[in-house]
C-alpha cells in the first residue's frame, strides 16, 4: 500500500479525533501513571518485600534463640562445675584473693 499525503493527512486527522474523544488522554497522564504505581505496583513490591523480610527476620530470631540458649547451658554446667569443685576443697585459680 503506497502512502499518500492525503493518505497520510487522513490517518492522522482519525488519531486526532480519537485521542480527542478520550478523556484519559486529556487529562495528566503522569499524575495517572503515578496514580496507578502507588496503588497497584507499589503495593505488591511493598507485599513482596515484607514477606522476603519477615522470613529473614524469623530465621534470624531462630538462631540467635538457639546461640543463646547454647551459651546460657554452657555457662550453667561451667558454674556447676566450679561450684563442684569448690566444695571438693580445690580452689578456683582465677578468683581474687581476698
Amino acid at each position: 500500500m503506497t502512502v499518500t499525503v492525503k493518505n497520510a493527512i487522513g490517518i492522522v486527522a482519525k488519531q486526532i479525533l480519537y485521542r480527542n474523544s478520550q478523556s484519559w488522554i486529556q487529562q495528566d497522564v503522569e499524575e495517572i501513571a503515578v496514580g496507578y504505581a502507588i496503588s497497584k505496583v507499589i503495593a505488591a513490591y511493598v507485599k513482596e518485600v515484607k514477606e522476603h523480610k519477615m522470613k529473614l527476620i524469623d530465621k534470624t530470631a531462630k538462631e540467635v534463640k538457639i546461640r543463646l540458649t547454647a551459651e546460657i547451658q554452657y555457662w550453667a554446667f561451667r558454674a556447676a562445675a566450679l561450684k563442684m569443685k569448690e566444695a571438693a576443697g580445690k580452689s578456683n585459680s582465677k578468683r581474687i584473693p581476698n
